[in-house]
């Protein structure tokens, strides 16, 4: 019976509909909460928990992948009610992380903790539930649903993006102080227990990079919220790296900035600022195209897939990720010189990094410099070189000095890190050399001589016969090509 339950559950998950709610498609609270009991049920290594409970009393659940193992992720939905897609979104990328067959998904799994809560508004959610169980029609509910002076319609409540401590209230262009404006900050900074369970989870968790989705514009917005402007010097250099990575990979109609750049005003007392301020790699997005809360059902599984690929590289570089290129190469007789540039493009240190160097032929090593001094070891036709720490969003550059086999034509090199990573890169590329020695130099000097000589006799009858001969022309003896070709970084 409980194999039978399983396999009920496991069809009923892998075959989940991100438009099957029953809020015209979207997903009601309850449903919700059941879905991630379900996953939690049928996945290994998951667990479904509370994070903190509402003003009214409702447990605000999250989902855990992979507790405790690499590097922390936080993606959070529905700061606003009427947000729907967000938790759409949310509830997507957790599906297809625990669905998806390859080596990088299942690296991932293995190798990232990541907390999903799909639901932070649970209250103004379960409103519009209500509501629309009532008259199907959906309700525009922002905020939570705290009791405030009287309101008009549905704007009492406090704004949670407005309620965060770190420039909380700095003025009231960004949040107001107006009870029944839409962006109510609140009486005071976490105010509301639903950012105390956020707040709470982020101290006593130590993250790499927090997400939170909302709706509206296609936009990815970066801190600093609070600012009326913006310099790239006013973030991280490592985190300004990143955040133009993640530029290159958007929806073509997607933007990326602060708030003010945008949308043409300031935002304080928002989860992002709170999380960056504490250190953590933070985005915010708006999605779209259509500025709509809760586009139209049938437009959703193309937004969600819109937005797939920029989270999928922030969780891949929310660790170390290590590429490499090699650059410079030089060969002088049997001689071979080059750079390797070695770059950790993730948001945490690189450490306990083997660099493994293969040739195909046998040799010798002169030097790799400045890492001479670290331990290393060569057996055969490998060498593994022990890398010191490589900060986050840093390069390092290794100079090799080799001395290949005379005997070979070409040889096979190859590089890649030890223990193995589906997320970096490998190198690898063939390279011609020949090398001019032995009975062959000499049969070359024979055959200079004789050009020269033949020159010379030329020369000679010319000046004795004073009579216009065509010159020889002569073609110099190039030097072998020697190939240098890098290999295509695997990120």
């Amino acid at each position: 019976m409980t194999l039978i339950l399983f396999c009920v559950l496991a069809a009923i998950a892998s075959a989940w509909n991100p438009t099957n709610g029953s809020i015209n498609g979207y997903y009601n609270l309850t449903e919700v909460n059941n879905l991630l009991e379900e996953w939690t049920k049928i996945h290994n290594g998951t667990e479904t928990f509370t994070i903190g409970k509402s003003l009214r009393g409702k447990e605000i659940k999250a989902f855990r992948l992979n507790l405790g193992k690499g590097p922390a992720v936080l993606v959070i939905g529905c700061h606003h009610a009427r947000e729907l897609i967000s938790t759409t979104q949310v509830l997507s990328i957790l599906n297809y992380i625990l669905q998806e067959e390859s080596e990088e998904i299942d690296y991932i799994r293995k190798n990232r903790e990541i907390i999903f809560i799909p639901v932070l508004n649970v209250d103004g959610l379960q409103k519009i539930s209500e509501h629309y169980d009532k008259t199907h029609t959906i309700i525009d509910i922002r905020k939570n649903q705290r009791p405030t002076e009287t309101c008009p319609g549905d704007d009492h409540g406090v704004d949670l993006n407005r309620n965060y401590e770190y420039m909380w209230g700095f003025d009231n262009e960004g949040s107001s102080n107006n009870s029944c404006g839409e962006d109510y900050r609140g009486s005071s900074p976490f105010s509301e227990p639903e950012t105390k369970a956020i707040r709470d989870l982020l101290l006593n968790k130590s993250f790499s990079v927090a997400v939170s989705y909302h709706s509206w514009g296609d936009l990815y917005v970066h801190p600093w919220c609070y600012r009326n402007s913006f310099n790239p010097s006013d973030l991280r250099p490592e985190d300004w790296s990143l955040y133009n990575s993640v530029k290159t990979i958007l929806p073509s109609t997607a933007q990326m900035g602060n708030p003010n750049q945008l949308l043409n005003y300031a935002v304080n007392g928002c989860f992002i600022d709170f999380a960056y301020s504490l250190g953590i790699f933070s985005m915010a997005v708006e999605l779209g195209p259509e500025n709509d809360f809760h586009p139209p059902i049938g437009k959703v599984k193309g937004i969600l897939e819109n937005h797939l690929a920029p989270f999928m590289y922030l969780l891949k570089h929310s660790g170390p990720v290590m590429n490499l290129w090699l650059q410079n190469l030089t060969i002088h007789g049997s001689v071979v010189e080059f750079y390797l540039e070695i770059y950790n493009q993730g948001m945490q240190d690189a450490t306990n990094q083997t660099l493994t160097f293969e040739l195909s032929h046998e040799y010798s090593i002169h030097h790799f410099f400045p890492y001479n001094t670290f331990a290393h070891n060569k057996n055969g036709r490998l060498t593994n070189i022990h890398l010191p720490a490589i900060s986050k969003r840093s390069k390092q550059a290794i100079m090799f000095k080799i001395s290949l086999d005379e005997s070979a034509d070409e040889f096979l090199y190859s590089f890649y890190f030890q223990p193995h990573s589906p997320l970096n890169a490998q190198l690898s590329n063939t390279i011609q050399y020949k090398i001019v020695r032995g009975s062959t130099a000499v049969l070359l000097w024979i055959v200079i001589l004789i050009i020269a000589l033949i020159g010379v006799a030329v020369v000679v009858v010319f000046r004795f016969t004073k009579k216009r001969i065509t010159p020889i022309k002569f073609v110099e003896l190039d030097k072998f090509n020697k190939a240098n070709s890098q290999g295509t970084p695997t990120i």
